[in-house]
């Protein structure tokens, strides 16, 4: 372990560590001071804090991003937020089973915090109709957004971040985590229900308010649906595929992006805008201070400690 700039980069990255969980300062700004510091104190040349950030996790997020913000414009998460409180016919614990399930089902698609951003809006407008605390739904979204983000390598950042060193595809994310997710998924609904019993109980009456919601007029472009459902194929197939296809799957997730952007002739300026900068930036920054870590072997001596704490 290389002395002083060992103590600075570890010092750093339990100060980062402690401002993000006191959340007085935005997560992406203490990643980006902590970062430059390390670099400022010689910790990282700024070579090395280059070399240390995940571009292929970056642009795997940058390209889902891209896609959802595009595909969202033609209404096809609210339209699958409708059609699953319908498919429950609002009756609230099948609607609580139906939307949890839409969630997880995104959240692996796409990524888990977008997915609660895309479902937790018309939540609120069904639960609001059928005058249910809109609480135990989203408790259930949350964490179905958590389960569903851990079956696939795309679900969850930490998923993303563990694929390129780990050298694990799509495929075994799906074939090893997807069926412990289901019956985790399955497990904590059923004690939502159970937990949640005394405020799942709705009126008759304004369920048939939900039922007059029709899924079909919260699409509101069929065209940009198709191109986006297309792209979005293509890509899960070449996620799929891409340890056989020997493209990383930030490749495959930006040529998606582009793609879809061409086909459709969406304005770059407003979709760009919707990407979630701060939270890539924190990523990068979150990059540079394990690199720190990495780099002054205070990762090294942690793993040999831990083996012999555990006798390997």
């Amino acid at each position: 372990m290389e002395g002083t700039h060992a103590y600075i980069a570890v010092g750093v990255f339990i100060a980062a560590y402690a401002m993000i969980v006191a959340e007085q300062v935005h997560r992406a700004v203490v990643a980006l001071v902590g970062a430059a510091v390390v670099v400022f104190t010689g910790v990282l040349s700024q070579e090395q804090a280059v070399a240390a950030i995940d571009f292929n996790t970056i642009g795997l997020l940058i390209g889902m991003m891209i896609i959802v913000a595009v595909t969202r414009r033609s209404g096809l998460f609210e339209f699958l937020a409708i059609w699953a409180a319908r498919a429950a016919r609002g009756e609230p614990r099948r609607m609580l089973v139906a939307l949890a399930g839409v969630t997880a089902m995104l959240s692996a698609l796409l990524d888990n915090v977008t997915a609660v951003f895309l479902i937790v809006p018309v939540t609120f407008a069904i639960t609001g109709t059928l005058q249910l605390r809109a609480f135990p739904f989203l408790v259930a979204e949350i964490m179905a957004s958590n389960i569903g983000g851990t079956a696939t390598l795309i679900g969850d950042p930490p998923n993303i971040m563990i694929s390129g060193p780990a050298g694990l595809g799509f495929f075994d994310f799906l074939v090893n985590l997807a069926p412990v997710a289901a019956v985790v998924f399955a497990i904590t609904l059923a004690l939502l229900l159970v937990i949640f019993r005394r405020h799942l109980v709705g009126d008759p009456e304004l369920r048939a308010e939900v039922m007059n919601m029709q899924p079909r007029d919260y699409l509101h472009d069929l065209a940009l649906l198709r191109k986006s459902l297309f792209v979005l194929g293509l890509v899960i197939t070449g996620f799929l595929l891409h340890q056989f296809l020997h493209l990383p799957t930030a490749s495959i997730a930006l040529g998606g992006a582009a793609l879809l952007l061409l086909i459709t002739g969406a304005e770059p300026e407003g979709i760009l805008a919707d990407i979630e900068w701060p939270t890539l930036f924190f990523f990068g920054g979150l990059f540079v201070l394990v690199g720190a870590l990495e780099e002054t072997g205070v990762i090294e001596l942690l793993a040999r400690e831990a083996l012999d704490l555990t006798g390997g």
